[in-house]
């Protein structure tokens, strides 16, 4: 049973602004445990230092330092992940890279064993981990992954989302980990939280001078009402800190290759042991960012 206050929620990242944006709004509820990261966005280091500078005091372990087979530079988020604010900047507490990130997660369940596990970047490390010690893994109360198409339309469903692309042997070994408690939160619920100006915190990383460079080009960037950007990983985040925010449905995750490149797509099962998140509260979500923006 999880003590009233106590850190609870252990968060493998790729340092994306979004990702920073997440793992502050998890700070700010006083129950981040700690930070691992891999490569996606940019490289598992660059994203250590990304997430050492949002969020000052988190303890930060850096994964791999060779990235995997299939990950491919994105310029999202800007040349440092960061949207242009990290260059330059030296975090006050810096990453360490010992012991191992998979290490930590089978670390963190054995330690937090009612401990959740966000996972907001390609499942390379959580894949490891599983290979480790899947019983550990087990004894968590949730692991949430920000990942996958869900149960949406033909359409949305042919749409691979960045953290399966990055490392899809890691989401197979993921998706037939089948005595997990995994929640999958996929494409097509996450797209249903749009970020404006006045959701965002007045500086730092993921402030809007950042976030303009965020959200892809069909999102016009301006001060003016007309700018808006997704932010998939806080609600990975917010299912990590309240289920409820979600709501579930059991069901069989797979890898799909028909189309390039591959992405996890749902099967409703009611004998299934994953959950897969088919609708979002997103005022509950949105309540959630504004309490880590002020924090």
């Amino acid at each position: 049973m999880r003590v009233a206050g106590a850190p609870d929620i252990l968060v493998d990242t790729d340092g994306g602004l979004d990702d920073a944006i997440a793992v502050r709004a998890i700070a700010a509820e006083q129950r981040l445990w700690g930070v691992t990261t891999t490569w996606g966005a940019v490289s598992a280091a660059a994203a250590a230092r990304n997430i050492a500078l949002a969020v000052p005091d988190c303890e930060v372990v850096p994964g791999a330092r060779t990235p995997p087979p299939a990950w491919r530079v994105v310029r999202m988020h800007g040349l440092d992940g960061a949207g242009g604010t990290a260059r330059g900047r030296r975090p006050a507490q810096r990453p360490r890279h010992h012991p191992p990130a998979p290490d930590v997660i089978v670390r963190f369940a054995r330690d937090v064993p009612d401990g959740t596990l966000v996972c907001l970047g390609p499942l390379t490390n959580l894949a490891r981990a599983v290979d480790a010690d899947a019983d550990a893994l087990a004894g968590l109360r949730s692991i949430v992954i920000s990942a996958g198409v869900g149960f949406a339309d033909r359409a949305v469903r042919a749409v691979a989302d960045t953290n399966t692309r990055g490392d899809p042997r890691a989401a197979a070994v993921v998706t037939r980990a089948v005595g997990l408690p995994i929640r999958w939160v996929g494409l097509d619920v996450s797209r249903a939280l749009v970020l404006r100006v006045d959701d965002l915190p007045a500086r730092g990383i993921g402030d809007f001078a950042s976030m303009r460079r965020y959200g892809l080009t069909r999102h016009p960037a301006g001060y003016g009402r007309g700018w808006s950007a997704p932010c998939h990983d806080l609600v990975a985040a917010a299912a990590g800190l309240d289920p409820a925010c979600a709501q579930w449905r059991a069901a069989r995750m797979r890898v799909r290759s028909d189309h390039t490149p591959a992405r996890v797509v749902a099967v409703a099962d009611d004998a299934a042991t994953h959950l897969a998140a088919y609708a979002l509260d997103v005022g509950r979500v949105r309540g959630l960012l504004r309490r880590g923006s002020n924090s």
